[in-house]
């Protein structure tokens, strides 16, 4: 096999084994380097002294033969349908969601997708939605068509198959994130909107091709349309929605959450409202809210010269000028384009900080004074 077939086939079989977290898998793949430098090891090592780690060796070595045989079976889908496959660590995969301690190193789709674009806006909600929520999901899409989001949900009834629609609507491009394979559109009745969402967009899956939609794959599943958006609009939810744990993820991992409110007898709006409650999310009515909070109203397109100080450090001017030629980034975007760790690059952002250079602003968004 060339080199990143190799690569992806060894990936692949590393996200097979059976009970092993996702949080440990990001573990063996830095210790090791590779899923492939991993199974290589596996099949050479001795048992490691420590019991703790002897014991997840033994469950690894009991689990190769079968997620190298599931690797090899995807392979075959992966050709046959000419599915896209987004490795972490290369360029197209999305580097917002690659700052996510949990992120998938690897993801399925298929369609036109474009993850790395300037903004990225998640529409959640209930499946069960009224009348009230699907009218403002409407409008907070149409509201955005001029700042040209990409937008973000879980393909599911209700408030999800209403953000898509409303993207393909009105031009923009728009991913459903699933909890299933790529070989299963679920639900079903979403598979005229899915042709739709290809042209310019897609479906995205951390799935193996033939994955039936089981109820526990759609939690993760969440975690990736959390991670992959600046900012998260929950529409509509009950107390016990799904929509709350991609908001609750969101949160996490330092994004934007807005959610709209609700009268409090209306159940529908209950988990809003104790979104809104638990200072977990703000409170919005409208997309320019949104807008305002997430700076996307500055424009770009004719930025102003500015002089670089005399009392930086090789790696402040680094990261000064940066901000000076992107729009308002956040820290993962500027860890992505400066290649420094998050730890380092918040020393230096605090650094430059204290001397009154820049200013965090709404959305842990740096600007230059």
């Amino acid at each position: 096999m060339e080199k990143r077939e190799n690569t992806l086939f060894y990936t692949i079989a590393l996200t097979q084994i059976p009970k092993i977290g996702k949080v440990m898998v990001h573990r063996l793949y830095d210790r090791f380097g590779s899923a492939e430098a991993l199974f290589r090891e596996l099949e050479n090592c001795t048992v490691p002294e420590n019991e703790a780690e002897a014991s997840l060796f033994s469950c690894i070595r009991k689990g190769m033969s079968g997620a190298l045989k599931s690797a090899e079976a995807e392979m075959k889908m992966i050709d046959k349908y000419r599915i896209r496959t987004f490795l972490m660590g290369e360029a197209d995969y999305p580097y917002r969601l690659k700052q996510c301690p949990d992120a998938p190193l690897l993801l399925y789709g298929l369609g036109n997708l474009s993850m790395n674009v300037p903004r990225v806006l998640a529409v959640v909600g209930s499946r069960k939605a009224t009348d009230y929520g699907l009218e403002q999901t409407r409008k907070l899409v149409a509201e955005m068509a001029s700042f040209s989001p990409c937008v973000v949900s879980g393909l599911a009834y209700g408030i999800d198959t209403c953000a898509h629609a409303s993207a393909v609507e009105e031009g923009l491009p728009t991913i459903g994130v699933l909890g299933n394979g790529l070989g299963c559109i679920y639900p079903g009745s979403n598979r005229k909107l899915v042709e739709r969402m290809l042209e310019k967009g897609g479906v995205l899956t951390e799935y193996l091709y033939d994955t039936q939609p089981i109820g526990h794959h759609f939690p993760p599943r969440n975690r990736i349309i959390a991670g992959m958006a600046d900012a998260v609009a929950v529409m509509e939810a009950q107390c016990r929605s799904g929509a709350l744990i991609t908001a609750h993820l969101a949160f996490s991992y330092s994004r934007d959450v807005f959610a709209y409110p609700g009268r409090l007898i209306d159940l529908s709006s209950e988990g809003c409202n104790r979104l809104i409650a638990q200072n977990k999310a703000a409170l919005v009515c409208g997309a320019e809210e949104v807008v305002k909070a997430m700076q996307w109203d500055v424009s770009v397109s004719a930025p102003v010269p500015l002089s670089i100080p005399f009392d930086l450090s090789g790696d402040e001017q680094q990261v000064y000028n940066l901000i000076q030629h992107l729009s308002a980034p956040d820290i993962d975007k500027l860890a992505e384009e400066s290649g420094f760790s998050i730890p380092a690059l918040s020393v230096i952002l605090l650094s430059m900080e204290c001397k009154g250079l820049i200013q965090c602003m709404s959305g842990k968004r740096y600007s230059c004074k």
